[in-house]
């Protein structure tokens, strides 16, 4: 039998006491966006900004800061899932955490919830000043554990950490988890590659050019474009010309014209035609080489 380091027995170790993380990027190392801040909407994978006001997301080295930046009533970072994702978990005890890389007392709730169209239902919803949490000073970590005892079908399951509403309060998360349990098991990261397929699975992109022929009736572009993962729905489709120009594909492989176009043929697994709106006056011959310099695929819930 082979000699086991040490550094491997501390990991096995550790993945033995620990129950699976059952959210999607909780240490915030995916970010297919690829921006360093992001305002309200989607940031970093599978976690957006939610606000009547102006939320900021500063991405760090390790981990997020949150930060108000304009006066509001509500302030939430939070993520969320299709039901079926969450459908096998109806009647269990789960725990959420949220670990702070620095003390505070600028978080006003966490919460978990279902929802579909007209309806909600809380999972619970944990007002820290409410519940006296403060009383010993700042706070580095939260945990609250409660039962999945309803989903919608076709709706969508949300978790989330609310900020307090003053221009400037900010707080900086390490890590989200949500576990199976009554309590905190330790925090272990997915590998970097198995935490990206599961976040393409709702939003993919590329920053790579891809190019095309023109079809015979000189109006179509025919791609063959296929996703890493396949798409939880058929997603909306966004593609981009030279300068990144929104919805255009460029033309001839040394010119930097662009032609206004959409996404005709697309579903779950990629994308193919992209029918031309705009032809600028330009002649188009069958055959021809086009091209889109990147694009993206989005199934989030919103």
């Amino acid at each position: 039998m082979g000699l086991i380091r040490k550094e491997d027995l501390h990991d096995s170790l550790l993945n033995s006491l620990s129950n699976s993380n059952l959210l999607i990027n909780g240490d915030f190392q995916i970010n297919q966006r690829d921006k360093t801040n992001y305002t309200n909407g989607y940031t970093i994978d599978r976690w957006m900004l939610s606000s009547d006001a102006n939320l900021q997301l500063d991405v760090l080295d390790k981990g997020v800061r949150v930060t108000t930046k304009s006066i509001g009533t509500w302030n939430n970072f939070c993520t969320k899932f299709d039901f079926r994702d969450f459908k096998h978990l109806l009647g269990k005890t789960l725990t959420l955490t949220f670990k702070l890389l620095t003390p505070t007392t600028k978080i006003n709730q966490i919460w978990g919830m279902c929802r579909h169209t007209e309806n909600e239902h809380f999972y619970f919803s944990y007002d820290l000043d409410a519940n006296n949490f403060y009383k010993d000073g700042p706070i580095s970590i939260i945990s609250k554990t409660f039962t999945i005892d309803q989903i919608y079908s076709d709706g969508y399951i949300e978790f989330g950490i609310q900020i307090k509403t003053d221009v400037g309060n900010s707080i900086e998360i390490e890590w989200a988890k949500l576990e199976i349990g009554d309590h905190l098991t330790p925090f272990v990261p997915r590998p970097y590659a198995e935490e990206l397929a599961l976040c393409q699975r709702y939003y993919e992109c590329s920053n790579h050019i891809v190019r095309g022929l023109i079809s015979s009736d000189l109006t179509r572009l025919n791609l063959d474009i296929k996703y890493n993962q396949r798409k939880r729905i058929s997603p909306s489709i966004k593609f981009y010309g030279v300068r990144n120009e929104e919805g255009t594909v460029c033309g001839k492989i040394e010119s930097e014209i662009n032609f206004p176009s959409h996404a005709n043929t697309f579903d779950v697994d990629g994308f193919g035609c992209i029918d031309i709106i705009d032809k600028k006056g330009q002649s188009f011959v069958t055959g021809e080489l086009f091209q889109i310099f990147a694009w993206e695929a989005d199934a989030e819930i919103y």
